[in-house]
């Protein structure tokens, strides 16, 4: 153990007179705080040529260096604010190093102090006057910025190669904000699930209406359009699709249905994500013998594609990173019928429970743009939802009817699946699931009737405590041949 010695101070009300925090990575270069001669802590950097210097200030009479570069070239710590020293530039604020490289830090955004400092020394992490957690980056176009372990809420990184054209740049970060934009990004999955929902209980919601004689055919053009407000982002979403129907016996028709999906979603700093895809739905609906009892047996497949635009904070500016991934669904649905259990003259209720599993897919993919873009991982939700309701009809005259639902919902997850992937040169993370909501309500008024050749229906829907749309509008015309 060899004494460092101090900067000419001495105290009677602290342990030490000098207090070493950092060591470089080969031994060679020692930082930390020593009194001077009037006693104030000031931050030093000692190697065994030059003995302890001191570091200086930012204009007030403390200063302490906590972290140093491996080559030792490089201390950062804090002075009133974080600083960041160097041989040749001398200390300067983190707001300073950034602005003599080309980052405005907007006014309000103040650090406070510095608690780490990657290895090549290019990247500082501490906490803002706000009390939150920084990261603070300056790259070049040569050489990326080695990994850093950022305080929580990002995971300790591991080593990451930045892809070229990735749109890795220099900036700073509030990690607590930043993560945030990072969790809304990760909703991502619960927007593909609620784009299959809608298809199979809003557009084929009600799969006894409209049954083709048997022997004969009936074909349909019908679409949802709405809105969503709720935790995964508010926004427009829609469906709108073409089918056939052929009626195999009195007790068996088959169905099939293609369309297309669209969810534009807000996110947090005008970011904004958009969901299309391609989708068909399978079905097949059958009587029990002897009974008012009706099966019917739902599929679902979409293959499509997103759009996401992640905005977020780069020094206190508002900036995007941009991302496109593949994105695929389906999904699985039981249900059961009592047709017309219920009559009182021109009213008929037909009661319901149904059963469905969807699954959900957005596969990984790559941001750019931005300063401080992700590589997400592929990730995977399933969920599954439960519903009971009455359908009512009431006949107003020979061509038109008032049509009803009431329906309460039940989903059986309670969390949907986190997110995970890389800070682009930074470091590993992951988010939290969305908590659920999983019980709701759900109602519609409606009228059908005949239109020329055909029927058509216009139905008003919404729900209450819902992760899906919120209110919807549906439109159809159905002609039987």
């Amino acid at each position: 153990m060899a004494d460092l010695g101090t900067l000419g101070g001495t105290s009677s009300y602290r342990f030490a007179d000098s207090i070493a925090w950092a060591v470089s990575a080969d031994g060679n270069v020692v930082v930390g705080e020593s009194l001077n001669v009037n006693n104030d802590s000031r931050a030093f950097r000692w190697t065994q040529a030059g003995g302890m210097i001191d570091l200086g200030t930012l204009g007030g009479p403390n200063s302490s260096a906590v972290a140093v570069s491996a080559d030792g070239n490089v201390v950062a710590g804090w002075a009133g604010r974080a600083f960041r020293w160097t041989q040749a530039g001398g200390m300067q604020s983190v707001e300073q190093w950034l602005a003599a490289n080309g980052v405005k830090v907007a006014p309000g955004l103040e650090t406070d102090r510095a608690t780490g400092i990657s290895a090549n020394g290019n990247v500082v992490v501490g906490t803002l006057r706000n009390g939150h957690a920084f990261l603070a980056r300056v790259t070049s176009p040569v050489t990326p910025p080695s990994p850093v372990t950022p305080p929580s809420p990002v995971t300790p990184p591991s080593p990451v190669a930045p892809p070229p054209g990735s749109g890795i740049g220099s900036g700073l970060i509030d990690l607590l904000d930043y993560s945030s934009t990072l969790q809304g990004a990760g909703y991502a999955t619960v927007q593909v699930i609620g784009q299959a929902d809608l298809v199979l209980n809003g557009l084929n919601g009600s799969p006894l209406r409209g049954l083709p004689a048997p022997g004969r055919y009936n074909t349909w053009l019908a679409g949802d359009w709405g809105r969503q407000k709720n935790t995964a982002g508010d926004g427009d979403v829609g469906a709108g699709e073409v089918g056939l129907a052929y009626g195999v016996s009195e007790a068996v028709r088959i169905k099939v249905a293609v369309g297309r999906t669209y969810s534009d979603q807000g996110l947090a700093y005008d970011g904004k994500s958009t969901f299309r895809g391609a989708y068909v739905v399978p079905e097949i609906v059958a009587a029990i013998p002897g009974s008012s009892l009706y099966v019917s047996a739902s599929g679902y497949y979409n293959s499509g594609d997103a759009d996401i635009r992640r905005g977020y904070l780069n020094a206190g500016t508002p900036v995007k990173s941009d991302g496109s991934p593949d994105t695929s669904s389906g999904a699985v649905r039981l249900r059961l019928d009592w047709l017309n259990a219920i009559q009182a003259g021109d009213l008929r209720l037909t009661p319901y429970g149904s059963l469905s599993r969807y699954r959900g897919r957005i596969d990984g993919y790559t941001e750019t743009g931005g300063g401080f873009p992700v590589r997400w991982d592929a990730r995977t939700e399933y969920s599954s939802i439960g519903r009971l309701g009455a359908e009512a009809a009431y006949a107003l005259d020979e061509r038109w009817a008032l049509l009803g639902k009431l329906e309460y919902v039940h989903r059986f997850d309670s969390q949907s699946a986190g997110a995970s992937g890389t800070i682009l040169g930074l470091g590993t993370f992951a988010t939290n699931g969305l908590a659920y909501k999983e019980n709701w309500g759900r109602a519609n008024v409606g009228v059908e009737g005949k239109v020329g050749p055909g029927v058509t229906a216009v139905i008003l829907n919404a729900s209450t405590e819902t992760n899906g749309p919120t209110y919807w509008a549906y439109a159809s015309y159905r002609y039987d041949f």
